[in-house]
């Protein structure tokens, strides 16, 4: 079988959707056998981290940095590509499908937040996907959605039939372990922390509740005297104004860091130094932070958004994503109390060893198979 996927969304940092698509395409090449997979990307695109094989680039020059050119290249030449290569199945891991192709398509869905909260999504984003997801949802053979919290809201809010959807997980990086006391170190002196310190890591954007969190954080500081630091590692993203505002009304510069985006190659060391990772979203599809952060041997505290609470288990502290008072209640606990800190530890180990991409593309080609109409699925359909 000849599977084609779209990596046009794979350029500048990844965070996110393209860390979804590294992590399939990298698993994919590990498990495709007699099966050729096709990764359409940039002409710029380059990542060591995908193995050589079966897993096969093709590089094409709409697809890049610029939305208008990817959007013209996914609709006019990405199809002509599709017939030219005579491929059994492709794969839109991104939200987005060819409108105009006979080719069985598959689509990855990994929220629809644009359209259930427009409001912690940008303009652009929320006219583009308002105006795509659901006419590539109908172009669609199947539909993955990385857990059963979107295929509800899927459901819901598109009335996609539940026999379209496919509930297929998503995985973590192999190299997310306790890191060596070294690596610790050397990161910390990196960013310049030599006190215990509270993690996020992620886009600081609207939906992730930042604001919240440092709130929480400074009624930490003051209810418990608390001596960490807080990190914020990600890229500053849209409507940041709001969290530069309160860290300058709370006087809280000395004590929260903002190093920028972390790579990956670095965010291993960087969990394993933290006395615990926050990560307070106002919605969420799946949440690969949390189970990086548990991979590392961090406890916990995640949102009570559905699908955190899915992809966490009972292996993170739950708090009301805007209950101030509970995310601080949550962070002193984790403070000060060794025994829920050691038992979480434990879980969270077991949590997210349950997710790998090995799993997530072996899951995906059986879709693919299905699309393709090699085979028919056995599994439940959500």
């Amino acid at each position: 079988m000849k599977i084609a996927i779209d990596g046009s969304l794979l350029h500048g940092n990844f965070s996110g959707v393209e860390r979804a698509i590294l992590g399939l395409a990298t698993g994919l090449a590990h498990v495709c056998n007699d099966d050729t997979v096709l990764l359409y990307v940039g002409r710029k695109f380059q990542n060591e981290q995908l193995p050589a094989g079966r897993l096969k680039l093709r590089r094409a020059g709409g697809a890049g940095r610029s939305r208008l050119r990817r959007i013209l290249w996914q609709q006019a030449a990405l199809p002509l590509y599709l017939k030219a290569e005579r491929v059994d199945v492709f794969h839109g891991p991104g939200y987005v499908l060819p409108l105009i192709t006979s080719v069985p398509a598959v689509v990855s869905i990994y929220d629809i937040i644009a359209l259930t909260h427009p409001h912690l999504c940008t303009r652009a984003n929320v006219a583009h996907y308002r105006r795509v997801v659901p006419r590539s949802i109908r172009k669609a053979r199947l539909v993955i959605v990385p857990t059963q919290a979107v295929a509800r809201q899927l459901a819901a809010t598109l009335a996609t039939p539940a026999e379209k959807i496919r509930v297929v997980p998503l995985g973590i990086d192999p190299i997310f372990k306790p890191a060596p006391e070294a690596d610790r170190r050397d990161i910390r002196d990196v960013l310049g922390l030599h006190e215990k310190f509270v993690l996020f890591v992620g886009n600081l954007e609207p939906k992730k509740n930042l604001v919240s969190l440092v709130q929480a954080f400074f009624a930490a500081r003051m209810n418990k005297d608390l001596p960490h630091k807080l990190v914020l590692a990600g890229e500053m993203g849209w409507k940041s104004n709001p969290l530069r505002r309160i860290i300058d009304e709370l006087d809280l510069h000395e004590h929260v860091v903002l190093p920028g985006y972390v790579p990956l190659e670095h965010l291993p060391a960087l969990y394993s130094a933290a006395d615990m990772f926050v990560f307070p979203s106002l919605v969420e599809g799946f949440g690969i932070p949390p189970l990086e952060a548990m991979a590392c041997g961090t406890p916990v505290i995640v949102s009570n958004d559905p699908a955190l609470q899915e992809s966490a288990g009972d292996a993170a502290i739950r708090a009301e994503a805007t209950d101030v008072a509970g995310l601080r209640k949550a962070i002193e606990m984790l403070a000060s109390d060794e025994a829920l800190r050691a038992s979480l530890i434990e879980k969270g180990r077991a949590q997210a060893a349950q997710f790998t991409w090995r799993k997530t593309a072996l899951a995906t080609m059986a879709v693919y198979r299905e699309a393709a109409g090699r085979t028919q699925s056995s599994e439940p359909h959500t």
